[in-house]
């Protein structure tokens, strides 16, 4: 089972994969994002997994939800779109379609996928913030 951590504001929340895959090459981030997704700690492998699926041309990240998903606590969707600013060897940097919200800069929010091996990943707010 792979784990999920969300880091957000100073708060750590725990996600978990929902399937055993194999080990896929760390060098290759897109490809180990890829898949059935859960909280860590819930029942969400059942109830409420979320899918993440990455473009062909590496460009766009798409979460979809079996039932929604939260980007804030006014804001619930079934399926999340994302532009993809840039790949790393271990994080995507992405812009999240229509989120109005802007850092202290007044530049839009920009949210970091930071693989942290080949089963964990975190969420992290971009630069700014």
């Amino acid at each position: 089972m792979r784990t999920i951590k969300l880091f957000w504001v100073g708060i750590l929340f725990g996600l978990a994969a929902c399937a055993s895959l194999p080990k896929k090459e760390f060098s290759n981030i897109a490809d180990v994002v890829e898949g059935v997704w859960g909280w860590s700690d819930t029942n969400d492998c059942v109830e409420n997994y979320h899918e993440i699926d990455i473009s062909n041309n590496r460009k766009r990240m798409t979460i979809t939800f079996r039932n929604v998903g939260f980007a804030s606590e006014t804001d619930s969707r079934k399926k999340f779109e994302y532009q993809i600013l840039m790949i790393g060897h271990n994080i995507i940097s992405t812009k999240m379609d229509d989120d109005l919200r802007v850092d202290k800069f007044g530049n839009p929010v920009t949210w970091n996928l930071v693989l942290l091996d080949n089963k964990n990943y975190c969420w992290q707010r971009g630069v700014g913030a």
